[in-house]
């Protein structure tokens, strides 16, 4: 009888180590999904002023808080040249700034006579408040409104004409935002998830994952878009770009998402390429799909 009541003890202090660990790993992702997800970087006085020399800057609020984006005009363009050709929105991973991209942008053929506008997210940057789907969102808003209330800006409304977007990683669900509100049709995602919610079930397994609170879903918005086609509003140009090594977000992810019309959506895997040196393996590519 002894040794049954010392086993009932040691399966019952094994089973609360369980709910306890599983209860902490609710909590922790819970009230640290901010942390875990969002690795805002500011800048030096040294990228700042390299920025002023090459981009406007654009001002503008999320709520109360100050947001600066950055339009870079083509480089053909001079000091009040023609309004670009076209007008791209990049976004970037959670690790990554606005300013980041203008040394890849350099090296693109579309840099001579198309513009780019460079947003940064909440907390990133120069931009004040604290990152979520919601002010991504009303950022990308905000950043348009200052792109066309500047001189020179084409488009107007809901619609930007010509535009087009490309977003890696997070940016990807930055890209489909912005692309989804505004109709535009050309879109390139650089190693895009499903959705939050599976990216949370690879790491603390699909019971936790459902105490995420910062929902992004690729699908849903690709979905709407792709059948926005359908309906005649435009022809499609999508592009799915997916490192085959990538150990953060699994090229799996880009795959399935592209599977959603294989016959509208290009696919390009990319082998030896990892997450974070994907825009590296795929500049020769990036040449051809960002004109």
């Amino acid at each position: 009888m002894d040794s049954l009541y010392r086993l009932k003890r040691l399966v019952t202090t094994v089973l609360l180590t369980v709910l306890l660990c599983g209860v902490a790993w609710a909590a922790l992702l819970y009230f640290r999904q901010e942390s875990m997800m969002y690795y805002p970087r500011g800048y030096s006085e040294s990228d700042l002023e390299y920025a002023r020399k090459r981009t406007r800057f654009l001002e503008y609020r999320v709520g109360e808080a100050k947001q600066t984006a950055f339009y870079l005009p083509p480089l053909e363009a001079g000091e009040a040249g023609p309004r670009p050709r076209r007008l791209w929105l990049f976004f970037g991973g959670n690790g990554a700034r606005a300013l980041d991209w203008l040394s890849l942008i350099d090296s693109l053929p579309a840099a001579a006579d198309s513009g780019f506008l460079l947003i940064d997210y909440p907390g990133y940057g120069l931009c004040e408040g604290k990152p979520s789907p919601k002010t991504i969102a009303e950022a990308i808003d905000g950043a348009l409104r200052a792109y066309l209330e500047s001189a020179g800006a084409p488009g107007n409304g809901d619609k930007l004409a010509g535009a087009a977007v490309l977003g890696h990683s997070l940016g990807a669900a930055a890209a489909l935002t912005a692309a989804e509100k505004y109709g535009m049709r050309r879109i390139v995602l650089m190693s895009p998830f499903t959705s939050m919610r599976d990216m949370a079930a690879t790491v603390v397994g699909r019971p936790l994952s459902r105490f995420l609170r910062h929902q992004y879903d690729n699908r849903a918005p690709l979905e709407r878009i792709l059948a926005r086609e359908e309906k005649g509003e435009g022809k499609l140009e999508v592009t799915i770009i997916h490192g085959e090594d990538d150990r953060i977000i699994p090229v799996t992810m880009g795959k399935t998402l592209a599977g959603m019309a294989p016959d509208r959506i290009q696919w390009h895997p990319v082998p030896g390429a990892d997450h974070n040196d994907l825009l590296s393996h795929a500049f020769p590519l990036l040449k051809d799909v960002v004109k």
